[in-house]
Order: C-alpha cells, then sequence, then structure tokens
C-alpha cells in the first residue's frame, strides 16, 4: 500500500515493473495497493536476499507546485 502525496498526480500513476505478478487496486482518492497474491517469499532469517520483492510505477507532479517541494 503507497499514500500519494498531495503534489502528485494520482490520474497519472503507471504500474510498473516488479519483482512478483501483483494487481494493481486504487483504493481511495490518494491510496493505491499493490496486491502480490500467494508471493511465497523466504524467510529472512534463511535467506535474507531471497525475501524482499519490489514494485515500481511512475507519476508525474501537479503543475505549480513551488520550486523546492518536497515530495515524501
Amino acid at each position: 500500500m503507497d499514500t500519494i502525496s498531495p503534489f502528485l498526480d494520482i490520474n497519472t500513476i503507471q504500474p510498473g515493473v516488479s519483482s512478483h505478478t501483483y494487481q494493481f487496486v486504487r483504493t481511495d482518492s490518494n491510496v493505491v495497493n499493490f496486491v502480490f497474491n500467494n508471493i511465497k517469499l523466504v524467510d529472512s532469517l534463511h535467506n535474507e536476499p531471497l525475501s524482499h520483492g519490489f514494485v515500481k510505477y511512475r507519476i508525474q507532479q501537479k503543475p505549480n507546485n513551488a520550486n523546492g517541494t518536497k515530495i515524501t
């Protein structure tokens, strides 16, 4: 789950590559979910490097953000 900053235009979001198959769901005006069904990652105590997954996406800023606006 990710809460999108009010300084970003959620209507421009483009889901991208990931470590595993996922479903993209917009659940609120500024919240998106990346659902990984049956991801079955390994326990980090047994194999830390294989216990990670990732998803990337692109999103544009809203026009007219002031210079120096911090987007977190």
